[in-house]
């Protein structure tokens, strides 16, 4: 890739001397930039004025390549790179910390942090660009020469920026939590001096059982503000599940129960006697036809024959019939009482044996 340089009268010797390209030409404009960007940090509000003049961008020339060489391809973050340097000499800020930012992501360097921590604070991001600034320190070696630029630099953006004191007001609930712009807050920043951007920031305390609370507090540029965190309300208690409702069972008369209880036998104790009066009805008038035939028989004697007496001996069977059906079913229902209904007496025996002073008895129950 092709690096332009940039000379300042008279250029430090030391960067120049140890710095790749890309960071050599970072430090210069930072050096350079600290001018023009010192303006717009002194009309910030609370910011004591300081006069100032703007400081034209260093000229820049292009290396001179060896004859015959070929140029190397430029990476896309040196791409971004040069991209950011111009639009910040054009104080086109928020066009070059996207530029630097991408870059950095593609390809870390200290240098892309430098421009990015001096744009920032052309914002007026001074908390920003002081991290920007310490995460450039941490990428440096110890003997690096750079570090006491990013040290010093760090200081005065942290001189710039404002400051939030958050404390968790008494009685907060155990498990509260706080976030600042999304960021969780640790146990170990509360009740200390957090540097914040100058502007609007969002807080959101949120606890157990409570309902979230959001603050939305407007740093100052150099201020400080003490901000008292509380959660919401606690939240309604949920609603118990309904209760089922069970019928209450109705009193059951002893006559029911015991014509529920034994339902089988007493059904088929009703088919017997309906048989019964079958076979009765048939009985009664087989007698009567006996009657007759044999009335009819004595006045005229021999004039009878045993066949004469078929139809009445066939009802007389059949009323027999009926008569032996009524009685198997009486029989059957009385098994049904007994051995099979489910009767509200114990279902097998028991003996009990009862002693006392004057005697003792045994008694059965079944």
């Amino acid at each position: 890739m092709t690096h332009q340089t940039a000379t300042l009268q008279p250029p430090p010797p030391t960067v120049l001397r140890t710095c790749q390209p890309r960071l050599a030409l970072s430090v210069l404009v930072s050096l350079g930039l600290a001018l023009f960007a010192a303006p717009a940090s002194a009309q910030s509000p609370g910011a004591a004025a300081t006069p100032t003049s703007p400081a034209a961008s260093p000229p820049q020339t292009p290396p001179q390549q060896p004859t015959g060489a070929t140029p190397s391809p430029r990476s896309p973050a040196d791409i971004l790179f040069e991209d950011g340097r111009a639009l910040l000499e054009q104080k086109d800020f928020n066009a070059a910390c996207a530029k630097f930012e991408a870059s950095h992501k593609l390809e870390p360097a200290p240098g892309t942090l430098f421009n990015l921590a001096v744009c920032e604070e052309g914002r007026e991001r001074f908390a920003t660009a002081a991290r920007h600034w310490k995460e450039a320190l941490a990428l440096l070696s110890p003997t690096d020469d750079r570090r006491p630029t990013a040290q010093d630099s760090a200081l005065a953006a942290e001189k710039k920026a404002a400051r939030l004191l958050l404390r968790l007001a008494p009685g907060a609930p155990s498990g509260t939590t706080v976030t600042l712009d999304d960021r969780p807050i640790t146990a170990a920043e509360l009740g200390t001096l957090l540097l914040v951007d100058p502007g609007p920031h969002t807080l959101v305390v949120t606890a157990p059982g409570h309902t979230p609370r959001t603050f939305k507090p407007t740093a100052t540029s150099r201020a400080s503000a003490e901000i008292p965190l509380t959660p919401g309300p606690p939240l309604p208690a949920p609603a118990p599940p309904p209760v089922p409702s069970v019928p209450v069972p109705q009193p059951v008369s002893p006559v029911t129960q015991w014509f529920s209880t034994h339902t089988p036998s007493l059904l088929v104790l009703g088919g017997g006697m309906v048989l019964g009066a079958v076979g009765g009805g048939i009985a009664a008038g087989v007698g009567p036809k006996f009657h007759d035939i044999a009335v009819n028989c004595n006045k005229t004697p021999g004039s009878c024959t045993a066949a004469d007496f078929d139809p009445a001996r066939e009802q007389a069977t059949i009323a027999n019939v009926f008569f032996g059906l009524a009685g198997a079913a009486g029989l059957t229902a009385l098994g049904l009482y007994f051995f099979v209904d489910k009767s509200p007496h114990p279902t097998s025996p028991q003996v009990s044996l009862i002693v006392g002073p004057s005697g003792g008895a045994v008694t059965v129950r079944y």
